[in-house]
């Protein structure tokens, strides 16, 4: 393999501890951590929320390569929970579950959410990559074969989730927005 070269590098994102624990994700402790509990991750219930790093801008490169750095002076190590790498493959598809259908997806803007049974959707949000909830949609009761229509013509391209509730059931769908 062919040596890196450091102009073919691109640093993401940097950052560093600032005193006030914002890198924290369990109170100070004598003996070394070591994650053990969910409320160890970030966006528990101490410390610092979790990160995201948008790599919309490498979508179908090749080669692409990915590090993680850490450098502490307080001698922890790195822990890193929950990568995530996808990349869409441009297939129109539907999202179906025993419940509803998603389609398009992809999509230019509008999606359609049909009822396959009468249904009780308790909540309908829309995130952004990034964590921002960027659409609340009222719950609903919706019959067989009902239509609704789900509006992201003015947000930009990029990957969305659509969290929803029906039936006491929670999911999550990636919404991929393409305008081009």
């Amino acid at each position: 393999m062919p040596p890196i070269i450091a102009e073919q590098l691109v640093r993401l994102y940097g950052d560093g501890d600032d005193g006030t624990g914002n890198f924290a994700t369990h109170p100070p402790q004598i003996f070394s951590f070591v994650p053990m509990a969910a409320n160890d991750w970030c966006g528990g219930t101490y410390g610092s929320g979790c990160l995201v790093v948008n790599l919309n801008d490498f979508a179908g490169k090749k080669n692409v390569k990915i590090a993680f750095e850490t450098v502490s002076g307080l001698s922890n190590n790195i822990y890193i929970d929950d990568v995530w790498i996808d990349s869409p493959d441009g297939i129109a598809e539907a999202v179906t579950d025993n419940k509803i259908r998603i389609f398009p997806n992809p999509s230019g803007g509008n999606y359609t959410l049909q009822s396959l049974d009468d249904v009780t959707i308790n909540s309908l949000n829309v995130y952004s990559s990034y964590g921002q909830l960027i659409k609340n949609l009222t719950s609903q009761n919706l019959k067989s074969g009902e239509k609704l229509i789900i509006d992201l013509e003015s947000k930009a391209s990029g990957i969305y989730f659509l969290k929803y509730c029906i039936d006491g059931n929670n999911r999550v769908v990636k919404l991929i927005l393409n305008k081009n």
